[in-house]
């Protein structure tokens, strides 16, 4: 019954971030259990490296969006929040601890902003911690945010990022707010034990949440275009111009172009672009043909073509 009345491009799309969501948990939870859990990616115990599966890739071999989560939590600087659960009750405490990655030794210094968007895509919480470590994994803890009686069977948005001189780097989270859980002996008792995930037959649903909120403007112009080692490179400048977080911002072929696009991967995809930002996107093509038309877009702004 839960599938009944989905369409297949619909059904593509909320198992793409889905499973984004589910890649971008246990990734940074391998990584912060280091070096109980070895540092393995977790799926190539029995497949030859170098494959890629279907769970990163399309049949055309295009990076769908579980893609971006495996990059950005393996990449040399990311950020996570150690979240204690991901579906919450009105009334509860959520506590932020914020967790810093980076290769190698030198010293790094910023701040990590932590905010909370409510289901209407507000600022309901926002907390800014400085930062200045060496080693190769830091700890911060960035206050807490008591979930209001507003957010009950609903979802909501909570952003980790990491600001220094020299790029931001960031980590979202949609956890919900269920009804469910405010027996605090049942709530109690499903967190004890392993459990089964929620069936959520009538929602809290994220697409929802983010079309009914509101709309906000994107911004796209490309800035730049050249050659690298026999590769395509273009970047790509966005800014969301409203006053509400932008998501899913996904660049891809527009609808129309040519089948004959090559194969290309993008600096990031499938990501939130909070109120005012600006983010500069690079595509790495292995060349060919790429000015058949592309398009940023969302769940809530209309979406922008780019000639590449």
């Amino acid at each position: 019954d839960v599938f009944n009345g989905i369409s297949l491009s619909d059904f593509a799309e909320a198992s793409q971030i889905a499973s984004y969501e589910f890649y971008q948990l246990m990734l940074f939870a391998m990584r912060d259990n280091y070096p109980k859990t070895a540092g393995v990616m977790p799926w190539v115990f029995k497949r030859p490296w170098t494959a890629v599966g279907i769970q990163l890739v399309d049949g055309s071999g295009f990076t769908i969006a579980p893609y971006y989560s495996v990059k950005n939590a393996y990449a040399p600087l990311s950020v996570m929040l150690r979240l204690p659960e991901m579906c919450f009750a009105a009334g509860e405490e959520i506590p932020f601890t914020g967790v810093i990655f980076k290769d190698g030794g030198k010293g790094l210094s910023g701040k990590l902003r932590v905010t909370v968007y409510s289901p209407r895509l507000l600022k309901s919480f926002e907390s800014i911690t400085d930062f200045d470590f060496t080693a190769e994994k830091t700890e911060l803890f960035c206050g807490s945010f008591t979930l209001p009686e507003e957010f009950e069977d609903k979802a909501f948005i909570v952003s980790a990022a990491l600001e220094t001189e020299d790029k931001t780097v960031k980590t979202f989270y949609f956890p919900k707010c269920l009804k469910e859980l405010s027996d605090d002996k049942a709530r109690a008792a499903r967190r004890e034990a392993p459990s089964p995930n929620p069936i959520y037959k009538n929602g809290p649903w994220l697409k929802e949440t983010v079309q009914s909120a509101g709309t906000t403007e994107i911004a796209a112009e490309v800035v730049e275009t050249h050659s690298e080692n026999g590769k395509s490179i273009v970047k790509i400048a966005l800014e969301n111009k409203g006053v509400l977080p932008a998501f899913p911002v996904k660049l891809a072929p527009a609808p129309g172009a040519s089948e004959e696009i090559p194969l290309f991967y993008l600096s990031d995809n499938y990501f939130l672009l909070e109120p005012n930002e600006t983010k500069e996107l690079v595509l790495t093509s292995a060349g060919g043909n790429l000015y058949d038309g592309f398009e940023i877009s969302g769940w809530n702004f209309k979406a922008v073509t780019l000639s590449l």
